[in-house]
């Protein structure tokens, strides 16, 4: 913004008179500015000097504003199994740069403690919940009536947890390149399963199958009278064919006969 209202007070200043050399039409050279490229955050602009007099011409450069960042926020906050990322905002054209968050256990694994516990009755089960002490996640493991052994909830409750989503970044990557968050990932036991419900995709697909089937019965139906015809002329041309070799070999046995005799 500095460097566009410095230009706009420039042009409003009339012709620029003189830069070192002298015109060949006599005098200090004379020139008129027009803006080629305004600069923007990233990328450098430039003008385009005139001289009225001689028409000399020159590009000169206008430097980039460079972004006006903001500190970084976490947008996904990592756990003890998954990262996590932060990102932060340019207060000039709203780009957003993302980096990576490491998972917060070098382990891949919670740290769990006891938080709760109600313990099972005769005919009622039990339950003990527990709370990670690095991440927060949080669990249930029911405690069977009868004193059955224990059977560990499958469901893990605790901070959702998303790739960070891809965006350019000034200079060589680092770890602010990531990939776009993904939804419904949480904390499953390595004993559940995973199940993926058709999509808008897999229904196109089966609808394209379905119309190409229709078209290939639609044109077998038009084209089967034709291909009947076309077996009928050969089947004739065959039988004409036979026929007239028929008759030539009784032609040639005639012929032998009468030369015979």
């Amino acid at each position: 913004m500095a460097v566009a209202a410095a230009l706009a007070c420039l042009l409003s200043r009339g012709p620029v008179v003189a830069l070192a050399d002298e015109c060949p039409s006599g005098g200090s050279h004379v020139y008129d500015v027009t803006i080629e490229r305004q600069p923007t955050e990233d990328a450098d602009g430039a003008e385009l000097f005139v001289c009225r007099k001689c028409s000399r011409s020159f590009e000169r450069v206008i430097p980039h504003t460079g972004h006006d960042w903001g500190g970084w926020e976490a947008a996904v906050e990592p756990t003890c199994v998954s990262t996590g990322y932060e990102q932060r905002t340019c207060a000039k054209c709203g780009r957003v740069e993302y980096r990576r968050l490491d998972a917060l256990s070098s382990t891949g694994e919670h740290s769990w403690e006891l938080d709760d516990r109600q313990g099972p009755t005769s005919t009622e089960d039990g339950w003990e919940s527990y709370v990670c002490s690095v991440c927060g996640a949080t669990k249930t493991v029911v405690l069977p009536a009868e004193g059955a052994a224990p059977a560990e909830s499958p469901a893990t409750s605790g901070p959702e947890v998303a790739d960070a989503p891809s965006a350019a970044v000034d200079g060589p990557a680092t770890e602010a390149d990531a990939t776009p968050p993904t939804e419904g990932r949480g904390d499953p036991d390595e004993s559940a399963f995973w199940s993926l419900a058709p999509n808008g995709l897999d229904v196109v697909l089966a609808v394209g199958d379905l119309a190409s089937v229709g078209a290939l019965g639609v044109l077998t139906v038009l084209l089967l009278p034709a291909l009947r015809w076309i077996d009928g002329r050969r089947r004739e041309a065959l039988l004409l064919r036979d026929e007239g070799l028929a008759s030539h070999e009784a032609l040639t046995r005639s012929r032998d006969d009468e030369g015979i005799r």
